[in-house]
């Protein structure tokens, strides 16, 4: 029995020691950034340290902040178009207005409106090759409120990858923009980044009837599963469901929908806290569009962003993607994919709305998967990374 135990230490060790050793050879930037590495037991939720490791320069290359300007903003949305794609089934197809809100979300808190430091840039010459944009959050996670930097649009033109680029844009965004915020929220595509991440999750794309998939009986099946005969043909309705006239809306009627939206938070473990403000800014864009059911009662709000993406085989087809669906019951959300998708509209969702069954049987595409990362935050070792979430 000593012997056992002996050699199960020695083995434990010689992992350790494995880990610590491929990190550092192969990770040697984020071997030394404050993230949850794999060899990092936490025995709470907390900020890792309240100082920022030494900045990285690249040798060849400088970060320089970027205006939002016009010259500028046709250069961020031409390498995002060409770059930042991250399946071969679809395509981003940004316009300069869609962009122009998005950079310009606002952060009245921090009053960061149009501070040039959130959004970098690396130039070759006067070609832009490197681009990241980050934007406060508040962000909500088992019941902890907390402050953080979400970067995004973290994209590195195709041929000038593995030149370590991403890292000292990265570097630069958390050595001079965090206005006292010491946290960040980084997302990845596809794989991780060589640390723990806090959840994952995979993104779908579900055909209209009009692509001539199993899709719309999947939902068909999925909507109409554990109700009773009334409710199924209520929820059999087309018309059940409306597109929201924004431009029609009165005050009280955008608090309602922004009550609503607080009043089924709680039905997430992880989740975007927007002001009343940010969510007024959500209304104000055209490339979104929202829906309600019909009735005095609101059951159902949602949120899908279109305009900005196309199939990569028929640019012509509807596709959209979810931004967020909340509702009372989990099978209004389920019919109301049904209600689009008979409308010839494609749909990019995440996991929220496929059921394990539905995946199990790959009545969808899964197109990407995603890992959510805490910087400069610790949590718990053995935490469950299986969250209910809502990012917006």
């Amino acid at each position: 029995m000593k012997k056992f135990f002996l050699i199960f230490l020695l083995m434990l060790i010689l992992f350790y020691m494995a880990v610590y050793l491929y990190v550092k050879i192969n990770h040697k930037y984020w071997s030394k950034q404050p993230v949850q590495h794999f060899l990092r037991f936490n025995l709470n939720d907390d900020i890792i340290t309240g100082k920022m490791p030494e900045k990285f320069d690249h040798p060849n290359y400088k970060v320089e902040a970027m205006k939002i300007e016009k010259n500028n903003l046709k250069q961020i949305k031409d390498l995002l178009n060409n770059c930042y794609n991250i399946s071969d089934d679809y395509k981003f197809t940004f316009s300069n207005e869609y962009l122009a809100w998005s950079l310009n979300f606002p952060h009245e808190e921090y009053r960061l409106d149009n501070r040039i430091n959130l959004n970098l840039g690396i130039r070759d010459g006067e070609n832009l090759i490197a681009y990241l944009h980050s934007k406060v959050l508040t962000i909500m996670y088992d019941q902890r409120k907390m402050k953080m930097f979400y970067v995004d649009y973290l994209c590195i033109d195709k041929k000038y990858r593995k030149m370590s680029l991403a890292q000292s844009i990265i570097s630069y965004i958390v050595d001079n923009g965090n206005y006292g915020i010491k946290t960040f929220l980084f997302q990845k595509e596809y794989f991780p980044l060589p640390f723990r991440y806090i959840l994952k999750y995979s993104e779908y794309l579900i055909y209209s009837e009009s692509r001539k998939d199993d899709s719309v009986n999947a939902i068909c099946e999925s909507s109409n599963s554990g109700i009773n005969k009334s409710e199924r043909s209520e929820m059999d309705v087309k018309e059940n469901y409306i597109q929201i006239d924004v431009n029609e809306l009165t005050d009280d009627k955008k608090k309602k929908y922004y009550d609503f939206y607080l009043k089924f938070l709680d039905d997430f473990d992880f989740y975007t806290l927007l002001s009343y403000n940010e969510f007024l800014y959500y209304l104000d864009n055209k490339d979104f569009c929202f829906y309600t059911n019909l009735g005095n009662n609101i059951e159902l709000f949602g949120c899908m962003m279109k305009n900005n993406f196309a199939f990569t085989d028929n640019e012509n087809s509807d596709l959209r993607k979810i931004v967020f669906l909340i509702g009372k019951k989990s099978n209004y959300q389920r019919s109301f994919l049904k209600y689009i998708l008979n409308q010839n509209i494609n749909i990019i969702t995440n996991d929220f709305m496929v059921s394990k069954k539905e995946k199990k049987k790959k009545k969808f595409k899964e197109i990407s998967i995603q890992y959510v990362h805490f910087y400069n935050f610790g949590f718990m070792f053995g935490k469950d990374l299986e969250k209910s979430f809502l990012i917006i």
